[in-house]
């Protein structure tokens, strides 16, 4: 290969490193998620209207105690790496996060019931205690 030809490889090489790095510092600065974002009813997330890699669900909204997440709460949100559980949840439906190849994260209060909920359901591996 010419030396032109070995600087233009170096080149892209170098500019797809840089957008690789740039869309790993977008993910970092992912802003939390306004408590606007979840659809609850009776203290149960239905649902999360929000794009956040990131995710922290509130203990409460709008002065409601949040003690659930339905199964289809987070549904089209499959791009979230990250969730915060608080320890007042009470309750997970089914597989909230099924399907989510980018989830490498559950961070939960240990002995809460998210934390025995994450073992029990084959999450064990992406545990991360917050207290």
């Amino acid at each position: 290969m010419k030396k032109s030809g070995k600087k233009i490889l170096l080149i892209c090489l170098v500019i797809l490193l840089l957008c690789v790095l740039s869309s790993c510092i977008e993910a970092k600065d992912t802003p939390t998620p306004a408590t606007s974002e979840f659809k609850y009813s009776n203290g149960v997330i239905t649902g999360f209207t929000g794009n956040a890699a990131f995710v922290i669900i509130p203990a409460k909204i709008d002065g409601n105690e949040i003690t659930g997440i339905a199964s289809n709460a987070f549904k089209g949100c499959e791009y979230m790496t990250s969730i915060t559980i608080p320890a007042n949840i009470t309750g997970i439906e089914g597989q909230p996060f099924d399907g989510f190849q980018f989830l490498n994260s559950i961070l939960v209060s240990e002995g809460s019931y998210a934390d025995q909920w994450c073992r029990d359901n084959g999450y064990a591996e992406l545990i991360q205690y917050i207290d």
